[in-house]
């Protein structure tokens, strides 16, 4: 264990959309590693916030052959809005008119005070364009995810894009 799990028994906010918690992922990864798998056999899958922090471990370990990430969150602050806006229905009857997204920046801003990472800063979004050209990674959107749409998988991808595993044809 890599990562800092014990966080969430600190009381600190659990949201850190993969900036604290690829570590973890890379532990697992490491561990295996550790039991006899080579590096080319074991990739990452990650989901919505869990893609996020899939992308953030790849581009943090050159070493990770692979990763499938699906619908993910790569802009916190966009995916928190979308969530928002989709299930808070304040919000909802608000969007369009300037005052939700008032509200929601104010609300994120708060919000960010609150997490021990600036969630504005290296989003996974910032860091997609550093993987390395032996790695691939597989961008997928799956139909009905609430919190995040396809567009920002698309975003991230394009962003990998101008990665040398973009490159490399490897995205």
């Amino acid at each position: 264990n890599s990562g800092d799990s014990a966080r969430k028994a600190s009381g600190e906010l659990d949201y850190t959309f993969g900036l604290l918690e690829y570590q973890d992922t890379l532990g697992a990864w490491d561990y295996l590693q550790a039991q006899g798998w080579g590096a080319s056999a074991v990739g990452l899958w990650g989901g919505s916030m869990g893609g996020s922090t899939t992308l953030i471990a790849l581009a943090s370990e050159p070493l990770v052959a692979c990763a499938w990430l699906d619908s993910m969150m790569c802009v916190p602050k966009q995916s928190m809005k979308n969530s928002a806006f989709n299930e808070v229905a304040t919000l909802r009857s608000l969007n369009g008119t300037g005052f939700g997204s008032m509200l929601f920046d104010s609300v994120w801003m708060l919000f960010n005070a609150h997490t021990p990472v600036d969630l504005d800063g290296d989003t996974a979004l910032a860091l997609a364009p550093q993987l390395a050209a032996s790695q691939a990674a597989y961008f997928v959107s799956t139909v009905g995810d609430m919190t995040t749409g396809w567009k920002e998988t698309k975003d991230c991808y394009e962003a990998a894009q101008k990665s040398p595993a973009g490159a490399a044809g490897g995205l």
